[in-house]
This record gives structure tokens, C-alpha cells and sequence, in this order.
């Protein structure tokens, strides 16, 4: 049986929760709501549509929601106009001030992640937040990548053509020219995964896009790092250094930091390829 709680005493039998429920665990007994035997993917639908707050799951704590406050029946939606304004200036920072992110920040950016919708709520995605040893894993995933760049003998397929731009992300790290991979960002964000392939890429992925908007509406910046993924391919130390566990894998991985540049307009993009059969 399904670990949701209904108290009889508050529901009004509305029948909104057993009509939103995805796996029929829910159903109707003398004008009340019942839980039936029928599998749950504790997705919470029958917790947010109760007008009565009668449905709990489990020992999860509910969210106080103010339901008398004007806007909050769905949410702060901005407007569409707007919202896809600050969509289309979105970019890619690489130039970040040397400023700290404030602990409340992150907080919310993985909150906004947590909130990301997963196949069958399977909610797999884990983060961790690199911030004290930045450096070190800098450091080690630098040196993997230049060690497969600096040999000659091995094969690099598809990745031939950054075989240079490892050399060169090595030697100016060394020289302390610059930080090619992380940017110098106060802070590196992965979401974490486990082995199994399935939906949690795109899991992650979804997760990711909407940590990046809260991070954008914070002020923040975001950059996605497709080399330190690499990085770990290459030699298994630097996924120890940074704490996955061996049943783990990385998924997604981004800096984030204030800004250090600005852009006064969206960039070109080519032509929407649309096709409504």
C-alpha cells in the first residue's frame, strides 16, 4: 500500500484526488477518500489538488503554502512576454567576478532543482556543490585531460579536434594565465545520477535547465563544463576527488558565479525547424 496519509476528518470528498491520481491508487469509499493496494509513485498530485490539506505522505513534512495570498493559486508566473525575453538573453558566462555566492543562493538553486519533474518521480538526481576544493579537482582534471592530449599514440576520436585546447587549457593553468575550465568560478554545481542509463539523462537535464533559470534570476551566471565529464572518462581518480560514489555517475556539471561581463543583446539563432503533421 501506498505511504499516503488521508484524513477522513478534513476531506470534503471532492474526488479531485482520485481523479488526478496517475496510478488509480486512489478511490472513493462512502464519500471519502480511501488508499487503495494499487502501485504509487508518490508524485504528491493528490497532496496539491486537496482544497482541504487532508492528504500528508508519509513523515514528509507538507509545504506551507499560503493559499489566501493573491498569485500563489499557481505560483508567480511572470509574464510571457517578459519571460521569453529573459530567456533569449541567456549566455554562457565564462567571465565571473571574484565574489562568493551566498549560502541562500545555492540553496535555492538546488531547490529549484529538486522541484524538476523525473520519469515516475523517480527524484535519482543527487548534487554536489564544489566550492573548498575547486582547485584540487581543477587541478587533477586539467592534467587528465592534457596527459590524453600530450600522447601522440592514443586516439581521441570525435575529441580530436580539443587536443590542442588541452595543451594550451595545461600550460596556461601552470603559467597562471587563466582557468580554462572552470573560469575561476566561485562555485561548480553537478547533478549525480546512478549507473542505470533509462531516463536519467534527460532527468538531469530538466533539472539542470531550471537550477540554470533560478541561478539567471538570482543575478548568477551559468556555464555547462562537458570537459570535466570527459575528465572522468579518462582516469577514475578525478570522480573520487570529487566525491561520486562507485554506484554514481555525473550527469551534468556547471559553474556559477556573478558575472563579470555584460551583454546588451540576444544573439542570432537560426530559423525554428517546426513540423505540426
Amino acid at each position: 500500500m501506498a505511504n499516503i496519509l488521508i484524513n477522513r476528518d478534513k476531506c470534503i470528498g471532492c474526488g479531485q484526488c482520485q481523479r488526478d491520481c496517475l496510478c488509480d491508487t486512489i478511490y472513493m469509499d462512502e464519500g471519502k477518500a480511501r488508499v487503495g493496494t494499487k502501485r504509487c509513485i508518490k508524485c504528491g498530485h493528490c497532496i496539491a489538488i486537496c482544497p482541504k490539506e487532508a492528504i500528508t505522505l508519509g513523515n514528509i513534512e507538507n509545504i506551507n503554502w499560503d493559499q489566501n495570498n493573491p498569485g500563489m493559486e499557481r505560483g508567480r508566473a511572470p509574464e510571457p512576454e517578459a519571460f521569453l525575453d529573459f530567456l533569449k538573453f541567456r549566455r554562457s558566462i565564462r567571465h565571473y567576478k571574484n565574489q562568493d555566492i551566498e549560502a541562500e543562493k545555492l540553496d535555492m538553486i538546488i531547490e529549484a532543482g529538486r522541484y524538476a519533474p523525473t520519469a515516475s518521480n523517480g527524484q535519482k538526481n543527487s548534487f554536489i556543490i564544489l566550492r573548498k576544493n575547486i582547485g584540487q579537482v581543477r587541478k587533477a582534471a586539467v592534467k587528465t585531460l592534457y596527459d590524453a592530449a600530450a600522447n601522440k599514440e592514443r586516439p581521441l576520436g570525435e575529441r580530436e579536434m580539443y587536443r590542442q585546447s588541452w595543451v594550451t587549457m595545461y600550460d596556461d593553468l601552470e603559467r597562471g594565465k587563466g582557468d580554462r575550465l572552470f573560469f575561476d568560478a566561485p562555485a561548480v554545481i553537478l547533478i549525480v545520477t546512478d549507473k542505470e542509463t533509462g531516463s536519467s539523462d534527460i532527468d538531469a537535464g530538466i533539472a539542470a535547465s531550471r537550477m540554470e533559470l533560478q541561478a539567471n534570476a538570482l543575478g548568477l551566471g551559468v556555464c555547462y563544463i562537458g570537459f570535466l565529464s570527459t575528465a572522468i572518462e579518462f582516469d577514475d581518480d578525478v570522480r573520487k576527488q570529487i566525491g561520486i560514489g562507485d554506484d554514481e555517475r555525473m550527469a551534468v556539471a556547471f559553474t556559477v558565479g556573478y558575472p563579470d561581463v555584460k551583454y546588451f543583446r540576444p544573439v542570432p539563432r537560426k530559423p525554428a525547424d517546426v513540423r505540426i503533421l
